[in-house]
C-alpha cells in the first residue's frame, strides 16, 4: 500500500501544496486536501484501490468558489493512470458529494470518491 500511497501523494502534490493523508493537523491553513486509501487486493496481483479526497475551506462569506475551483483541480486524477516501477493504477471518480460542519456553517467541504484498478508488475 505504501507504494500506491507514494504515487497518489506525488500526484496530488504536483497539483497542490496542502495536501494531508488521513488526517490534517489542526493548524493546517485553509484551503487543504485529506485523502485516504484501502486496497483490496485480487489474490492475481491486481486489485481494486478505493480514494476518497475531501476538499475543506474556509470562507466566511459563503463563496464556494475557492472550494469548487480547488476540487476540479483535484479532479484531474479522474482516468488518470499513476505508474510506478512496481505498479500501475487508474482512478475513476464515483461521487461527487458536499458535505456540511454543522458546528461550523464558515467550513466548507466537498468529497470526490474515486474507484482505482491496480496492476503490480511483477
Amino acid at each position: 500500500m505504501i507504494e500506491i500511497r507514494k504515487a497518489v501523494n506525488a500526484y496530488l502534490r504536483s497539483l497542490y501544496s496542502n495536501i494531508f493523508y488521513m488526517q490534517a493537523p489542526d493548524t493546517a491553513a485553509y484551503p487543504y486536501i485529506v485523502y485516504t486509501l484501502e486496497v483490496y487486493p485480487d489474490g492475481e496481483g491486481g486489485g481494486i484501490v478505493d480514494l476518497e479526497i475531501d476538499g475543506w475551506n474556509l470562507d466566511l462569506t459563503g463563496d464556494t468558489t475557492v472550494i469548487e475551483n480547488l476540487m476540479v483541480l483535484i479532479n484531474s486524477i479522474d482516468k488518470k493512470t499513476l505508474v510506478t516501477d512496481k505498479l500501475s493504477v487508474t482512478f475513476f471518480n464515483e461521487n461527487m458529494i458536499p458535505l456540511l460542519d454543522d458546528s461550523d456553517k464558515a467550513i466548507q467541504r466537498r468529497k470526490y470518491m474515486y474507484t482505482g484498478n491496480l496492476i503490480r508488475k511483477i
